[in-house]
C-alpha cells in the first residue's frame, strides 16, 4: 500500500470499528486464542461473542471460555463484526466466506493483524505488532535450493554480537507496547553461540510484553546442555521443522534431537511441523510491471513477516533476507523504518508501516520476486539440498 496520508491511513477504518459493539473470530486455531487473548486482557472494551469456524467437530464447545460455532449459525448485523484470525496462506478463500456472509473487509471484517494494531493505537493509545522476527545469525549448516532466507546464497555467514543485539531489543521494546509473537529465526539459530544468553535476557526482561516467545530450528543441531537448560525454564516455543523425508542421511541425527526436546516436557510448547513442498520465490521469471502493478501485487502478496534488525524494520521478510544475501539492492528511504529517530507520536506512522504501508506501495525485490503463498505458483520439495551442503 502506497502512503497518501501518512498517520492517518486508518483513520476511516477506526471510525467503522468504533460502530463496533461486538466481534465473532473466524477461527479457533492457535492464531484465533491469540486474538482472543489479546482482546480479552490487554485491549478491552469490546464484546467476544465467539469463535467461528469451518471445523465441525468443534461446533458447540468452547475454546478458552469462547463457544465455538458455524458459519451457518452468525447473523449478519450491523453492530456485529468479524475478525479474521487465521494466518495469511488461507486469507483469500477465508475472505470470501466472510463476504458471501454478508460483511465487508474493512467496514465490519478485518483481518486480525489490522484491527488489533488499530484498535490498539486509536483505542489504547499502543503501538501492536502481530510478530516481529530476529536473526542473531544468518548461518545454517544446510543448503536447501528454495531457502526462503536465500542462506544457499550467503558466502560468509554473520553472527551478531550479543551485546549489540541486546541495545535493539531494548529499542524495540521501548516503543513496541505489545507483540503477538516475538520469534527468533535464522539462519539456523541453534549454530548461535550466545543463543542461551540471547533467549534469557528477553524472557527475563521482556516476557510480559508478548503473547508468545518463539524459536525454530531445522532438526538437526545437537543442543547444547546450556540451550537445554535455558530452553527448559524459559516460557519459549519451540517449532521443530522435520526434514527427514527430505533429508535422509539425516533421519536418525533428527530423530534423536527430536527426542532431546521432548525431554524436556514442553507440551504444547514443541510444535513439530512436517512439509511436503515449500513455496520458491527466486530465480523465476516475473513480470516487467508498471508502478501501479507493484503495488498491486505486494498488496495482494500478504507476507505477514517482517524481520527487525539494526534498529529498524524491513517492510517484507523475504526481501530484507535477500538483501543479506546480496540479491537486491533495498531503497531504504522506502522500505526501512528506523526506530533510532523515531518519536511516540509516530506511533500511527509505526503502525501503518508495520502493516504494509510504504512510500512507494512496494519494495524493489518485488521487481524479482514470486511471491509469497497463493500469489506464488513456483512449489518444490522442502529442504531439498543442492550439492554443496555444508
Amino acid at each position: 500500500m502506497k502512503w497518501k496520508n501518512k498517520g492517518h491511513e486508518f483513520d476511516a477504518q477506526y471510525e467503522n470499528i468504533k460502530r463496533i459493539q461486538k466481534v465473532y473470530l473466524f477461527g479457533a486455531g492457535h492464531d484465533g486464542k491469540m486474538v482472543l487473548d489479546v482482546l480479552s486482557n490487554r485491549y478491552k472494551g469490546i464484546e467476544i461473542k465467539g469463535f467461528i469456524d469451518n471445523e465441525k467437530s468443534l461446533w458447540g464447545k468452547k475454546i478458552n471460555g469462547a463457544n465455538v460455532f458455524s458459519p451457518n449459525e452468525i447473523e449478519f448485523k450491523n453492530d456485529t463484526g468479524i475478525i479474521i484470525s487465521f494466518a495469511s496462506e488461507f486469507i483469500d478463500s477465508i475472505d470470501k466466506q466472510v463476504s458471501n456472509m454478508g460483511f465487508e473487509i474493512g467496514k465490519n471484517a478485518w483481518h486480525f493483524e489490522q484491527f488489533i494494531s488499530i484498535y490498539a493505537a486509536y483505542e489504547h493509545d499502543e503501538v501492536f505488532f502481530s510478530s516481529i522476527c530476529i536473526l542473531p545469525t544468518d548461518a545454517c549448516n544446510l543448503r536447501c535450493k528454495a531457502c526462503l532466507n536465500f542462506t544457499n546464497y550467503i558466502k560468509n555467514f554473520t553472527f551478531r554480537s550479543i551485546d549489540k543485539l541486546k541495545a535493539e531489543i531494548d529499542l524495540y521494546f521501548k516503543y513496541i507496547d505489545y507483540t503477538g509473537l516475538f520469534f527468533i529465526s535464522g539462519g539456523e539459530p541453534f549454530l548461535y553461540p550466545d543463543l542461551p544468553e540471547l533467549i534469557s535476557y528477553i524472557n527475563e526482561n521482556y516476557r510480559g510484553k508478548m503473547y508468545e516467545f518463539g524459536i525454530v530450528t531445522n532438526g538437526t543441531i545437537k543442543p547444547s546442555h546450556a540451550l537445554l537448560d535455558t530452553l527448559k525454564n524459559a516460557k519459549i516455543r519451540i517449532t521443530f521443522d522435520d526434514y527427514r523425508d527430505s533429508i535422509p542421511d539425516k533421519e536418525n541425527n533428527i530423530t534423536s534431537n527430536l527426542q532431546i526436546l521432548n525431554e524436556l516436557d514442553k507440551g504444547e510448547d514443541l510444535i513439530v511441523r512436517k512439509y511436503d513442498e515449500w513455496i520458491s520465490l527466486f530465480p523465476h521469471p516475473v513480470g516487467c510491471w508498471d508502478e501501479d502493478k507493484l503495488i498491486e501485487r505486494y498488496d495482494k502478496c500478504h507476507c505477514p513477516w517482517q524481520e527487525y534488525r539494526d534498529g529498524g524494520f524491513y517492510s517484507c521478510n523475504y526481501a530484507a533476507f535477500a538483501y543479506n544475501a546480496e540479491k537486491g539492492v533495498p531503497d531504504m528511504e522506502n522500505e526501512f523504518y528506523s526506530l533510532k529517530n523515531y518519536t511516540p507520536q509516530k506511533k500511527k506512522e509505526l503502525v501503518e508501516f508495520r502493516l504494509g504501508y510504504t512510500e512507494k506501495g512496494y519494495v524493489e525485490f518485488c521487481k524479482k520476486c514470486a511471491g509469497y503463498m497463493e500469489l506464488n505458483p513456483y512449489k518444490v520439495k522442502a529442504a531439498e539440498q543442492e550439492n554443496d551442503e555444508r
